[in-house]
């Protein structure tokens, strides 16, 4: 999503149910945006699944299911999608094929950057567009009419329904654009909804409220009046203290609270890593550095001593465990173990490092990462881990979510503790993190080999040449040592037993309140063992 994440030991959403049909909710940090064509972050998928419905959506257990669109057909590059004609904007318009088309058009338009336009890559003519080589209504959809869309794609792509569930194919509301500008989306009544809730406040840092929508085609299936966001902290010890005053529903818990029960776990599928940055100039673009630190860096001490927390896994590969292309488990078929520590070889990487650069003492290295507590724990391990291995200066630069984003744009780091979450059911959700067109590959690794790879498993429809495909991609990854992959998380935390049907999602906008409600009393006391 899913999504840039927050390289954070908690992302912290925390739900206090209120009598009423209301949950209240703590987020970590408020999204940067939440113009769809925008945005690009967790905390903006969360909030948009809510507020807004694409092609298709996530059922009540976590399938893709129907969402504006009642049906559709599907052939190797061709997609038509037939919209159900009781789907409504929260002011009572009729959501059309034209809101899906010009939306989709101005994501890719070179005048309009956009940090997912590669997304929409499948679809006729949209790279070309993208690089100013096509004008952007030569975009490969149109409206049929009213109720119909046509999808042309410029090559055959297994994952073109998944990606109609997230939130860059969303559809948007050209009269808001042109009424807002600059300014579209930036509060809550500057945009339109067609979600289950519309967004009814936002003071900006401090709280957000959503409202159950009533122009909603399937209002019938959402049970909360109200999902009110309260408290923006990213302080674990206050996220505890409500759950302790008996306030909170759901609360993703930490290492120091693994003795409360009932603990529940999700395995959220998201990838963590040490990013590296491939600009010239930059001491983390020679590869005998990069093969040191993977060297003397250990995931399993990380995960089992600095983190602790139950559901993480070490992590060997850019495709987490649970990643498959098409039923084909990457992992399960290609295993990767972690890189074994050998500070040995580490160190003769690292003096033929300094002999090529006339260095006579190991260089600093600058850390990009987050502010939050867990974030900053992972830093300091990192930190001590190449002092005491490798002589290097390690200087940590601590950014808030928002700050760290920017600077990684920018690329002022050397190293970046990241996080990747998937955006959509395939492998190519993470294989394509590296290539040298995508603008989230925010280090600039850059490989015809390893872009080759991609271009070929985007177009080929067979599931064993597929997974060939991604295990060669990681084998690349591995030997350059592109990144170095640390962990896949989990959540661990509680749920007040009162609170039912919220769904856990791995494709972005996690978790979903859609379909969740409060247990009555009497119903309470029917659940008691």
């Amino acid at each position: 999503m899913i999504r840039l994440l927050a390289l954070a030991l908690l992302c912290l959403q925390t739900f206090t149910v209120i009598a009423g049909g209301r949950v209240t909710l703590a987020l970590s940090t408020e999204p940067p945006s939440l113009n769809s064509m925008a945005a690009q972050d967790e905390y903006a998928s969360f909030l948009l699944r809510h507020l807004k419905e694409g092609l298709t959506t996530y059922g009540v257990d976590g399938e893709l299911a129907p969402g504006v669109a009642e049906r559709w057909e599907l052939e190797p590059t061709r997609a038509v999608f037939h919209l159900r004609r009781d789907a409504r904007w929260h002011d009572g318009q009729i959501v059309t094929a034209h809101d899906f088309v010009y939306a989709w058009r101005r994501i890719v338009d070179p005048a309009v950057p956009s940090p997912y336009a590669y997304l929409l890559y499948p679809i006729l003519n949209a790279e070309a567009i993208v690089n100013g080589e096509q004008a952007a209504e030569t975009l490969g959809v149109r409206a049929l009419d009213d109720f119909t869309i046509e999808v042309i794609l410029e090559r055959p792509c297994a994952y073109f329904l998944a990606l109609t569930a997230y939130m860059t194919y969303l559809p948007v509301r050209e009269d808001y654009v042109k009424r807002f500008g600059d300014a579209y989306a930036a509060d809550a009544d500057k945009q339109a909804y067609n979600g289950p809730f519309t967004l009814a406040s936002w003071v900006h840092g401090a709280r957000l409220q959503l409202l159950r929508n009533p122009a909603y085609w399937n209002k019938e299936a959402v049970e909360l009046d109200a999902i009110d966001i309260d408290h923006i902290t990213s302080d674990p010890l206050a996220v505890m203290n409500l759950f302790a005053d008996g306030g909170i529903a759901l609360a993703n818990i930490g290492v120091d609270n693994l003795d409360l029960a009932p603990l529940k776990q999700f395995k959220v599928g998201s990838l963590f890593f040490l990013r590296f940055n491939f600009a010239p100039g930059r001491m983390t673009s020679d590869p005998d550095l990069r093969k040191a630190i993977s060297l003397v860096y250990s995931p399993r001490t990380l995960v089992d001593k600095i983190i602790a927390i139950p559901g993480f896994e070490t992590a060997g590969s850019i495709f987490p465990e649970f990643v498959s292309s098409l039923g084909i488990r990457i992992q399960e078929r290609y295993p990767q173990p972690p890189v074994s520590m050998d500070i040995e070889k580490a160190r003769a990487h690292l003096a033929r490092f300094m002999q090529r650069h006339g260095l006579e003492e190991p260089p600093a290295i600058h850390l990009l990462t987050s502010d939050s507590p867990g974030a900053a724990k992972q830093a300091e391990f990192l930190q001590n881990r190449l002092q005491l291995a490798l002589g290097l200066d390690v200087r940590i630069d601590k950014q808030i979510f928002k700050q760290r984003i920017a600077r990684e744009a920018q690329g002022l780091f050397d190293i970046t503790m990241a996080g990747w979450g998937p955006d959509y059911d395939d492998a190519m959700t993470f294989a394509d993190l590296f290539a040298s067109w995508n603008p989230n590959n925010r280090g600039g690794f850059s490989s015809a080999e390893y872009d080759a790879l991609v271009a070929k498993a985007q177009t080929t429809l067979d599931p064993d040449e597929r997974a060939a495909l991604f295990n060669d991609m990681q084998i690349l990854l591995r030997e350059e040592t592109a990144l170095l992959p640390l962990y896949e998380n989990a959540l661990v935390y509680l749920q007040d037993p009162a609170l039912t049907g919220v769904v856990r999602l791995r494709f972005g906008g996690d978790p979903l309140l859609t379909y969740a409600r409060k247990l009555s009393v009497a119903e309470q006391a029917r659940a008691l063992p």
